[in-house]
């Protein structure tokens, strides 16, 4: 047992700093993870730093006071948020005080991080007395989401799913984006 400690000890940086990263990932803003931690944005500031030099790389791109996760940012919340729920879904189970309802809800990467992840902490905050365990599955390979262990799924999918009921959450709304520079190019190509 002692040397898997230490081979875990050495393979990661400090779960201190990775339980700081998923609320500042999770909120994309380091003050309101400091807000949820007790702790000062300051000290959200430092763990951020201390593992953006662990890792070599920058976890967040920062433009002013607005954060966003870089592609690595988001690979690694994706495994660290789902490794966390994991870590609290067995910490439940070994609870004897209350039965807790469970439900597990699978979405895709982006889904999860900039819009699932705050409406779960909207619930809860919203209704504290609520003895419900959410085990969020993220993953981009869209059977995962369709599992028989997954209570809930959002999926972009059009299909139609053996057993389950399906409900639109929302339209799809396309619209082009190009940079100035492209539109003056096109447009005096266009001019020709």
């Amino acid at each position: 047992m002692k040397g898997s400690a230490k081979s875990f000890r050495h393979r990661m940086p400090a779960l201190h700093s990775l339980l700081v990263f998923e609320a500042a990932a999770r909120h994309m803003n380091f003050t309101l993870a400091a807000e949820e931690l007790h702790v000062s944005q300051a000290a959200v500031s430092k763990q951020i730093k201390y593992l953006e030099t662990y890792f070599g790389f920058a976890l967040f791109h920062r433009e002013g006071r607005k954060v966003c996760l870089s592609a690595k940012g988001e690979q690694l919340h994706a495994r660290v948020s789902a490794s966390l729920n994991y870590l609290a879904d067995g910490v439940d189970e070994l609870q004897d005080s209350v039965e807790v309802e469970s439900i597990s809800i699978a979405a895709n990467s982006a889904v999860s991080q900039f819009w699932l992840n705050g409406v779960i902490s909207e619930f809860y905050r919203a209704h504290p007395e609520t003895a419900l365990n959410v085990r969020l599955i993220s993953s981009d390979h869209t059977p995962d989401l369709f599992r028989d262990d997954i209570d809930l799924s959002i999926a972009y999918d059009p299909g139609q799913r053996i057993g389950w009921n399906l409900t639109e959450l929302f339209a799809e709304v396309l619209f082009p984006v190009a940079s100035p520079e492209y539109m003056a190019r096109s447009m005096c190509e266009v001019g020709r």
